[in-house]
């Protein structure tokens, strides 16, 4: 690769690389190439560099760094016309959201990777722990929206059966219209219509403003058969 380090594509090759030694969990690996393509393509190509910036950011994120990681991301973010940015900054405000959590931040560096990784099941098992541990807090809260997230996708009775939770234990949160919709859709999956059509209804009389409203009323039409 370094004789071609001059071109684009073997800086793009190197963070294909990055992402995919993070896969295979060969996070050693995956640190050094990020910071040699860092180095390497920061004047040749700063598009791809800052990727590799970024990508070095969540390493360091996974392995519970989390003010040297909020360092790197708080450049990224600050670069408005890199492809990054928007990541990067994404990222760095749900650390300040919850820097009062130190531990559990770590724990979620955890659950980030092993997301990556497709091991569902042990992010799961974390995110119960943070749920426990932390109950009564917001990122506690956050846990749960996303314990119900992960689970959506997955295993569509147990999703319901947290996002039940949620509803019962967070009536109150900014995430209870998408917590409804995405009830409403596995409900829908699960041939369960009727129930999908109750919580759609609901979406509309008690968030007529979110953002799901329009696909609710239209889910609610064709579920009724209205023309």
């Amino acid at each position: 690769m370094n004789q071609y380090k001059q071109f684009p594509i073997s800086a793009a090759a190197a963070n294909q690389v990055i992402d995919i030694s993070i896969t295979t969990n060969e996070l050693t690996y995956a640190s050094e190439l990020a910071q040699q393509s860092m180095s390497t393509y920061q004047y040749l190509n700063q598009e791809e560099a800052d990727k590799s910036k970024f990508l070095f950011a969540q390493i360091l994120l996974y392995n519970g760094f989390i003010d040297s990681t909020k360092a790197i991301l708080i450049g990224l973010a600050g670069k408005t016309d890199s492809d990054i940015s928007n990541d990067a900054l994404e990222l760095s405000l749900f650390l300040e959201q919850f820097k009062q959590y130190q531990g559990a931040l770590v724990s979620w560096g955890q659950v980030l990777l092993l997301q990556k990784q497709h091991k569902y099941d042990d992010a799961i098992q974390i995110l119960r722990s943070i749920i426990t541990q932390m109950k009564g807090t917001d990122i506690s809260e956050y846990a749960q929206y996303t314990l119900c997230d992960i689970l959506s996708r997955h295993d569509s009775t147990l999703a319901i059966q947290e996002a039940d939770i949620f509803l019962r234990e967070y009536p109150e949160s900014v995430h209870t219209d998408y917590i409804l919709f995405m009830m409403a859709g596995l409900h829908i999956q699960n041939k369960q219509n009727q129930r999908a059509i109750d919580i759609l209804t609901d979406i509309l009389v008690r968030f007529p403003q979110s953002q799901y409203a329009r696909k609710s009323r239209e889910l609610i039409r064709v579920l009724r058969g209205d023309s």
